[in-house]
């Protein structure tokens, strides 16, 4: 089978851990299937590029797999017309879709993320007359009222051949937004089973130069407001006043990270990434690491912690698991859906005192050994049931 995968979700030769799981997704569909992929950039992150590792529209074949990769630039206006990116992607990357269309011709264009994403892999299957499948995995369709979006992602999703959802939360949300239940797919994203595995903890934290005896909290991901990294910060804070020891590390990076390294430091809660002192408390901005790399802190860790206000499923939690160490999240989106050991714990979202509660019973309660049960599938898994629906079309 032929297939287009079109996203602004995938790495880039520049940026290796953008959009990580679009990766795996394609890599695991290309090793029986003939896959080309289309990853628009946005002009504004060509212009902030430009003196370094800059991108131009080009192609690619960076990974194990041989993907075929093109980076064609879109234009829009920044902070303004946001209802109309859809068409701008459109009128900025058809050129380059049109000339692909031209000698290679799929049987189906997935998308990832509904707008302008989905709106876009909808028009080229039109000009290709195959299939369209959008695939749906939180924000883009949980913030659509936040941001004003609504009307254009249900129009992109009823537009679809298909819709995928990870998680049976996210297909409620679509279906209630009109499109056709008979049309509506629940899927579960990979994970790399053969990395993010169990492992000794002790050694990891060697690995890491993590405290040997010091509880350790982790959270992956990108700073941003949805994140709610206020809250855990503020029960860090409420944590420490209590006498609870412990070390969070924070993995990743984000447009938040400055306010937050200087929220930590007017709560003395900053500690540098590496630090082998046994303090009470601390909090360690480690920032961005490679996928490989996280596995180890996974294992590192007594408890992943995600205070999220808005999530669909996410793979932070189902790498967490994999690698065998329990979370505190928030009851939000498809969270529920994989909260299924005991030693997972759930709480209202946006509530510190609430959130420092389930942090310090998960530390007190802490199973000796690792869980038992992990509710994951593997890429080969997904890819599989995505071919599923696909072949329904």
């Amino acid at each position: 089978m032929r297939l287009l995968y079109l996203s602004t979700v995938f790495p880039r030769p520049d940026d290796q851990t953008h959009g990580i799981f679009s990766y795996h997704l394609c890599s695991a569909l290309a090793a029986q299937h003939e896959v080309r992929v289309v990853s628009p950039r946005s002009w504004l992150e060509w212009v902030r590029t430009r003196g370094g590792k800059a991108v131009r529209d080009g192609d690619s074949s960076n990974d194990r797999r041989q993907l075929r990769a093109i980076y064609p630039r879109y234009y829009y206006p920044p902070r303004m017309l946001r209802n109309a990116h859809g068409w701008f992607m459109w009128h900025s990357v058809q050129r380059r879709l049109r000339a692909l269309l031209q000698t290679y011709r799929p049987e189906c264009i997935l998308s990832y993320w509904s707008y302008p994403d989905g709106a876009v892999a909808n028009r080229a299957a039109r000009v290709a007359k195959v299939p369209s499948v959008v695939m749906v995995g939180g924000s883009d369709v949980l913030l659509c009222d936040r941001v004003g979006r609504r009307e254009r992602v249900s129009t992109v999703l009823r537009s679809a051949s298909a819709v995928v959802t990870i998680g049976r939360d996210l297909r409620d949300k679509v279906v209630a937004m009109g499109v056709q239940p008979d049309r509506v797919f629940v899927t579960e994203r990979g994970v790399d089973t053969q990395n993010f595995c169990r492992g000794d903890r002790q050694e990891a934290r060697k690995r890491l130069g993590i405290p040997l005896e010091l509880p350790a909290l982790l959270w992956v991901g990108r700073m941003a407001p949805v994140k709610g990294l206020s809250v855990l910060l503020e029960a860090c804070a409420q944590l420490r006043a209590s006498g609870q020891r412990f070390r969070l590390y924070l993995v990743g990076d984000g447009e938040l990270r400055s306010s937050m390294e200087k929220a930590a430091l007017a709560a003395n809660l900053l500690t540098p990434a590496g630090a082998d002192s046994e303090r009470s408390a601390g909090v360690s901005f480690v920032g961005i690491r490679a996928h490989h790399q996280l596995p180890d802190w996974y294992r590192a860790a007594d408890v992943t912690v995600l205070p999220s206000l808005s999530e669909g499923v996410p793979n932070v939690l189902r790498e967490s698991l994999a690698c065998g160490t329990p979370f505190v999240a928030s009851r939000v989106g498809g969270i529920p859906e994989i909260s299924t050991d005991p030693a997972n714990r759930l709480v209202a979202p946006g509530e510190p005192t609430v959130l420092a509660e389930a942090i310090a019973r998960a530390l007190h309660e802490r199973p000796t050994t690792k869980l038992e049960t992990v509710p994951v599938v593997d890429w080969n898994q997904a890819a599989q049931s995505l071919l599923e629906v696909i072949r329904r079309l």
